[in-house]
C-alpha cells in the first residue's frame, strides 16, 4: 500500500489548494525480485493515474503520485486513494 499524505498549499494569491500525495516504493529492501509485488504496485499506479494523479519519480526507488482537489472533496478522495492501494 502506498504512503499517503494529505496537505494544503497557500499560493501567492493566498488561496489554498488541497492535495493528496501517494508515494509508491518500487523495490522492497530484499535483494530478491518479487514479480507479484511489482505487478501489484503497477496496478496501484495505473489506478491512481486513472483517477487523475500525476506520476513522477521522487528518487530511484519511489514514485510520487499527486492530485489536487477542492476542500469539500478531500476526505472522499483520500478514501479513494487508500482503496486504490488495496489488493
Amino acid at each position: 500500500m502506498p504512503d499517503l499524505l494529505i496537505g494544503a498549499r497557500e499560493s501567492v494569491s493566498e488561496r489554498h489548494s488541497f492535495f493528496i500525495e501517494a508515494i509508491v516504493n518500487q523495490a522492497p529492501p530484499s535483494p530478491a525480485v518479487d514479480v507479484h509485488m511489482l505487478e501489484r504496485k503497477l496496478g496501484i499506479l495505473k489506478r491512481l493515474m486513472a483517477m487523475g494523479y500525476s506520476l513522477a519519480y521522487q528518487d530511484e526507488l519511489s514514485i510520487l503520485c499527486e492530485a489536487e482537489f477542492p476542500r469539500k472533496k478531500i476526505e472522499c478522495e483520500s478514501l479513494k486513494a487508500i482503496l486504490a492501494g488495496m489488493p
